[in-house]
């Protein structure tokens, strides 16, 4: 089905889980002839659950064997309304990143403490952090 002169959409009905194939080959295979040899930039896959299996060999499929970036989503996480806002940006963080674009920008006064010396920065997700501990202290108090 063609969408418009940007973009196509297919769908594929997935085969059973069957524990003699673990990485969903099956599916896999499904998947590929939906998408047949339409090049694209990107690909948003919409999960109806969260099974590592399918996860883990749709990414292999597109990244590795058919050179494409995907976007996995959860659709349940897209349709509920709590943290809808935090998830969908999310997401287009990641669109903005693999189609090559700056997500942030430290300026350069900001950096000349760490010109100083070796330094290393580790980056970690305050707003997750805070959120927890909001939590646990709510817990404890």
């Amino acid at each position: 089905m063609t969408i418009g002169p940007l973009g196509f959409a297919a769908s594929a009905v997935l085969v059973p889980r069957d524990p003699n194939d673990r990485l969903r080959r099956n599916s896999m295979a499904k998947i590929a002839a939906a998408v047949g040899n339409k090049p694209a930039q990107f690909i948003l896959i919409l999960l109806a659950n969260e099974d590592p299996f399918i996860y883990g060999g749709i990414k292999r499929l597109f990244d590795v064997d058919l050179g494409m970036h995907t976007i996995c989503a959860q659709t349940s996480k897209i349709l509920r309304e709590q943290g809808q806002p935090q998830y969908l940006a999310n997401l287009s963080l990641k669109l903005n990143a693999k189609m090559g674009g700056t997500n942030h920008v430290i300026q350069p006064q900001a950096l000349a403490l760490l010109n100083q010396v070796p330094t290393m920065i580790v980056g970690i997700d305050v707003y997750v952090l805070l959120h927890s501990y909001c939590s646990l202290k709510l817990m404890t108090a």
